[in-house]
């Protein structure tokens, strides 16, 4: 019985895993990245970015580092995020969300740090 739940958990841990992994391929496969995409919008809307502005914002994001890097990095912000998803209005129930005598408190309360 031991082993099988063993097994069972270890499989369950290999499949998050997997999907993060899925997960984050997915979202690198674009061609460029944030920060050329935000230097493209403000090109077409005028503004000038230099390169240093540029490289100090792919710096700022980590997207200077190695991709084993930014999946490390990036795996341990999902988590934190996660974990930081609070419900501040104890005792509201999502009913009073619905009949708009409340708003639903934890939409403002993630945190990335």
């Amino acid at each position: 019985m031991a082993a099988c739940l063993a097994a069972r958990l270890l499989l369950a841990l290999i499949t998050i895993w997997a999907i993060s992994v899925v997960t984050f391929v997915i979202v690198q496969l674009p061609p460029g990245d944030f920060v050329d995409a935000c230097v493209a919008k403000l090109s077409a809307s005028g503004s000038m970015v230099s390169t240093q502005e540029a490289e100090a914002s792919s710096a700022l994001y980590g997207l200077d580092q190695p991709i084993r890097v930014q999946y490390l990095e990036w795996a341990a912000g999902s988590c934190r995020a996660m974990s930081a998803c609070r419900w501040s209005g104890a005792g509201r129930s999502p009913r009073s969300w619905a009949t708009g005598s409340g708003s639903p408190s934890w939409s403002r309360s993630w945190r990335f740090s």
